[in-house]
């Protein structure tokens, strides 16, 4: 007797066989029972979840001996016929090899006359989108009013290229794929019934590579058995059918955590001696990663992991990982799948794609370079690198003037970034062309008194501008904080910048931002406020004559050194945790 493969062996008989399909299988038995059964069905879905198999239940439900009934004996002549696909009145049709419009003629001309011995006269058309546009044209009229025993049952895998004037004349139903679960369950039914020792990582590989069609996994099966005999192990799989072992994608993101780059080239010549393929590694490597963020962001979840088993195993991985770092990597590994296709030197992007996954510990999130830049605008001490793996970053000494008595603490943070020198008070700006009388110092400085010194009603308006930016705007507050003199002369507001702040005037003359400010100042005073930005050169004795005289090296090396000192240089490294390249003199 010749052998006959277990996807016929195995294939489904009556509805309750049916793996996945419980919505179809539901409403066609209740359609049944309740005599409602349409003239004219749509199946779709992908290949092996059950299509025709579906279609040849439901004909041997119609026509069965006991029928219509929802359980068909499958002993008498009608049901055996149409297992055998020999019977007159069920004739399954290959829409592929017969789309022409003399095909569909044919079965219109042959719908007209009763069933020979059946209740009802069934046409199963399979892969029905391959039909001729003229072919469907000329099935229309016959399909919205066929004869009272004639029943159509359309199967496609492409439903999009189905006409709308075919799919308003049926009923449409939706196959969905297989869940793993489900195969890797039909999968362990079967071995047993075989008579075949599989072991559950193999079953895994095996449901993984279906990748939602039962029949596939089936026909894998049937494959690796042919090859190993009565027993099974993931090894036999995975060689067999050129997929991944899941101890090689536990090991890619152990060296990707540890950035070890040498275990992750030795990974990949591996894959390549062993002939795997490189899309089919980075796809899996994908799902990997996707179940680790499942685990990072769902602990416990495991029904929405791939393989429920590994959920302890995968949360154990997860805090190796930020969110980011894990979306990061998804969006690089889709970048380098999508290469992978048409590239001519495939290891070359999957080895690329890997050393930038390994240094992900490495990127700083746009969130903390906000934060640092913030730190460093108002003075402060940049906030700690995040991340999954940290690592320390050492700070070199900076050297700052003691502060003076009279300074508040935003002035000896300022000093900080400023020269080594104290500088001298900067005298306030004159009266304006208007007449007014000379400010005071409490009109015209920044420095916020101390909480209670003084009520907020009799603060300068600079003081209580800066007060009122600090709680409603902290980033514009950590620009106008640092001016050395604010002037409010009728409607215009000038602040007054040392030229070491330069670069924070620079910014405050943005049009966006000024705009703010000017919003701010004139919500705060009640009327329309206009804001200069003024930049002026800080003097000092010790700037206009040092102390000793120094003789200015300009060395590449020296300058170099010069650089590395400066306050304000190492601010910008420490922030964005960079380095110097090259440093040039000036062109004067």
């Amino acid at each position: 007797m010749a052998y006959e493969v277990l996807a016929l062996k195995y294939r489904p008989k009556v509805f309750e066989d049916l793996i996945g399909q419980e919505v179809v299988t539901r409403t066609l038995t209740s359609a049944i029972q309740q005599d409602r059964i349409a003239h004219a069905f749509l199946f779709s879905g992908v290949r092996g979840v059950g299509k025709t198999t579906t279609a040849r239940i439901l004909a041997k439900a119609l026509n069965c001996d006991r029928g219509p009934t929802v359980r068909p004996c499958g002993e008498c002549p009608g049901c055996q016929e149409i297992a055998k696909g020999s019977s007159l009145d069920v004739l399954e049709i290959d829409g592929a090899s017969n789309n022409g419009v003399e095909q569909v003629r044919e079965i219109v001309e042959g719908s007209r006359y009763a069933p020979s011995r059946d209740r009802f006269k069934i046409y199963i058309i399979d892969e029905v989108h391959m039909l001729t546009t003229p072919a469907f044209n000329a099935l229309l009229k016959t399909l919205e009013e066929p004869p009272p025993a004639v029943k159509f049952i359309f199967a496609t895998t492409e439903h999009h290229k189905i006409p709308d004037t075919i799919l308003s004349r049926c009923q449409e139903f939706e196959f969905r794929t297989v869940a793993p679960t489900e195969i890797s369950a039909q999968l362990q039914m079967i071995a047993k019934a075989e008579n075949i020792e599989i072991s559950a990582t193999a079953l895994n590989s095996l449901s993984r590579a279906a990748s939602g069609s039962l029949r596939d996994g089936i026909s894998a099966l049937d494959q690796v058995i042919a090859a190993t005999g009565t027993t099974i192990e993931e090894q036999d799989v995975t060689e067999l059918l050129g997929l991944i072992e899941r101890d090689v994608l536990r090991q890619t993101t152990r060296a990707l955590i540890d950035q070890d780059t040498a275990a992750i080239l030795t990974l990949v010549d591996g894959l390549s001696r062993g002939g795997r393929d490189f899309r089919y590694f980075t796809t899996a490597l994908m799902q990997y990663l996707r179940d680790i963020l499942v685990a990072k962001v769902a602990p416990g979840a495991s029904e929405l992991m791939e393989l429920p088993d590994e959920t302890s195993e995968l949360e154990a991985i997860a805090h190796e990982f930020s969110e980011e770092d894990l979306l990061r990597a998804l969006e690089v590994l889709t970048q380098a799948e999508s290469a992978l296709r048409t590239s001519p030197e495939p290891r070359f992007h999957l080895e690329m794609a890997l050393l930038k996954l390994s240094q992900l510990h490495r990127l700083a999130s746009f969130e903390e370079l906000l934060a640092r830049f913030e730190a460093f605008v108002s003075g402060g001490a940049p906030p700690p690198p995040s991340g999954s793996a940290p690592k320390p970053i050492s700070k070199p000494a900076m050297k700052s003037a003691a502060p003076r008595a009279s300074d508040t603490p935003r002035d000896q943070q300022a000093q900080g970034t400023r020269a080594a020198q104290p500088p001298q008070p900067v005298q306030p700006p004159q009266p304006s062309s208007t007449g007014s009388a000379e400010t005071s110092p409490d009109d015209w400085t920044s420095d916020v008194p101390p909480v209670g010194e003084a009520d907020a009603s009799e603060l300068a308006f600079g003081v209580r501008l800066v007060q009122h930016l600090k709680a409603s705007k902290p980033m514009l507050h950590a620009l106008v904080s640092h001016n050395e003199a604010a002037t409010l002369d009728g409607d215009r507001l000038t602040l007054t910048y040392l030229d070491t702040q330069r670069v924070l005037a620079e910014q405050l003359q943005q049009k966006a931002l000024k705009e703010l400010l000017e919003e701010q100042a004139s919500g705060l005073v009640g009327r329309t406020i206009r804001v200069n930005i003024d930049v002026i050169r800080e003097t000092s004795e010790a700037a206009v004559a040092p102390s000793e005289p120094q003789v200015q090296d300009d060395t590449s090396a020296t300058l170099r050194d010069r650089a590395n000192s400066d306050p304000l240089v190492r601010q910008f490294i420490d922030t964005f945790q960079g380095e110097i390249e090259s440093v040039q003199k000036p062109d004067r």
